[in-house]
C-alpha cells in the first residue's frame, strides 16, 4: 500500500479534497449519461402523435436524411444512415410496410424526415487519452407526417453523445454511433405508437361506460 499517496491527501485542505470528488462525480455522471455507442439516446417529443393515427393505413415509408447548412455530413454519411434507419424499422414486429423510398407510391404513404443538427466526429486519441474528451456528437430533428398531404403526425428531437474514453473510447467510430442514433429514432416511434394505442384503448373503455 502506498502510504504516501494516502498522507498526501490527509495534507491537502477540505476544498482541495472536495474538488477531486466533484471531479470524480462529474466523470461517473458522464460515463452514465453518455452509455456505450449503441443505446439509445435522449429523446424530447415536440409533437405527440395524435390519437386518430394508424400506422396500419400505410403501406410505404419514405426515410429522408439530411443536414442543417453549417452540418458537415457527406452524401455517403447521409445515405449510410439512411440504411441504418431502414433496417431499424424493418425490425418492427407489428409493422410491415411494402417498400422503402419506392416512387411513385402513392397517397398511402408515409415519410419519415430526419435532419441532422449535429454531426461531429469527435478525437479518437483524446478519448483515448481521457473520457469525456473528443466525444462523438449526433443530434438531429425528426418529423413523421403524411407524404401527400404534408400532415405533419409526429415532431421529435434525438440527441446522442458518446464519451467513453481508454481503448474502448479511441476503437469506437461515428458509424457504431449512428447505430445508437438510428435505435433512438426507432425507439421514439415505437413509444409514440405505444402511447397512441393506450389513448385509443382508454378511449374505447370510456365509450362503454
Amino acid at each position: 500500500m502506498n502510504y504516501t499517496n494516502i498522507s498526501s491527501w490527509s495534507q491537502q485542505s477540505p476544498e482541495a479534497v472536495s474538488i477531486r470528488f466533484l471531479a470524480l462525480g462529474f466523470w461517473l455522471t458522464v460515463f452514465v449519461l453518455s452509455g456505450c455507442a449503441t443505446t439509445a439516446p435522449q429523446i424530447v417529443y415536440e409533437q405527440p402523435i395524435p390519437e386518430d393515427f394508424d400506422v396500419q393505413d400505410y403501406d410505404f415509408l419514405d426515410v429522408v436524411v439530411d443536414s442543417d447548412a453549417d452540418v458537415s455530413m457527406a452524401a455517403y454519411e447521409k445515405e449510410r444512415l439512411t440504411q441504418k434507419l431502414i433496417e431499424q424499422v424493418k425490425q418492427l414486429e407489428t409493422v410491415k410496410f411494402n417498400g422503402f423510398n419506392v416512387p411513385d407510391s402513392g397517397p398511402k404513404t408515409l415519410s419519415l424526415e430526419v435532419t441532422i443538427t449535429r454531426y461531429d466526429k469527435g478525437q479518437a486519441f483524446a478519448r483515448l487519452m481521457l473520457a469525456g474528451l473528443g466525444q462523438i456528437h449526433i443530434d438531429g430533428d425528426i418529423v413523421l407526417k403524411e407524404k401527400e398531404t404534408q400532415r405533419v403526425i409526429e415532431k421529435a428531437n434525438v440527441n446522442k453523445t458518446f464519451a467513453w474514453g481508454g481503448v474502448y473510447g479511441a476503437s469506437t467510430n461515428m458509424e457504431d454511433v449512428e447505430d445508437g442514433f438510428a435505435a433512438g429514432v426507432l425507439q421514439a416511434l415505437k413509444e409514440s405508437r405505444e402511447e397512441a394505442e393506450t389513448k385509443q384503448t382508454s378511449r374505447q373503455d370510456s365509450d362503454l361506460m
